[in-house]
């Protein structure tokens, strides 16, 4: 009997360790998750720009011709 608890005990300790693993690597996606929303913005942002920009630049054109 001693023997299995060994085992049982060996196999706690393993499932401790896996959980643990897990849950670092759930920080990191959360992480990941929250640079890539940090990104999408920023690239809504500088489109919004471009797009304003094209707007004067083709008033100003218009203006010209």
């Amino acid at each position: 009997m001693n023997n299995q608890y060994s085992l049982l005990d060996l196999l706690t300790i393993l499932s401790v360790i896996l959980q643990m693993q897990n849950y670092e690597e759930e920080k990191k996606s959360s992480t990941n998750d929250d640079i890539a929303k940090h990104l999408a913005k920023q690239d809504t942002e500088y489109l919004q720009k471009i797009l304003k920009n094209q707007e004067i630049i083709i008033d100003y054109l218009t203006r010209l011709g």
